[in-house]
């Protein structure tokens, strides 16, 4: 009887060990007009939990952004930097019990993009850079990918 109980015990620590596929997927979006904007999505396995945003004047690269949001019971906590393209996650349950990551860059791109167009000719005036990137706290997601989503609003949806 020992023995069954011993291994259910270690069946059970195995099973909420495991955690799904966290992907969190960011927009940079520097404007010196109106401001450097960065939107946040966190993502687990297929299931959509909150999409966050924040807004910084004349920020950079190096800059540090934070952002908090709760969904079912759950809180989940981002850090991030290098324009979204680096960072790391907590998430806590009702119960306080919870985990934290690194995230993993899986995917990233820019483009150059005008803001501002004007002059005789409507000419681009002030040229932007959208970052979009794409991060998981997992090295190995199984069918779960991290994927790009061409600077649209909600990725996967």
């Amino acid at each position: 009887m020992k023995l069954a109980s011993l291994l259910t015990a270690s069946v059970m620590a195995g099973i909420t060990a495991v955690e799904g596929c966290v992907r969190v997927h960011t927009q940079m979006n520097y404007n010196i007009l109106t401001g450097d904007i960065m939107q946040v999505e966190i993502w687990d396995n297929n299931n959509f939990y909150c999409q966050t945003g924040g807004k910084k004047t004349f920020t950079n690269n190096e800059a540090r952004w934070f952002f908090t949001c709760s969904s079912n019971g759950e809180t989940w906590e981002v850090e991030l930097w290098n324009d979204g393209k680096g960072g790391r996650t907590n998430k806590f349950f009702k119960t306080d019990d919870g985990w934290n990551s690194n995230l993993s860059l899986k995917h990233t791109k820019s483009v150059e993009d005008c803001i501002a167009y004007g002059g005789k000719n409507d000419s681009c005036k002030i040229k932007g850079q959208p970052i979009e990137s794409c991060s998981t706290a997992a090295d190995d997601c199984g069918g779960w990918t991290c994927k790009m989503c061409d600077f649209r609003g909600i990725c996967g949806r």
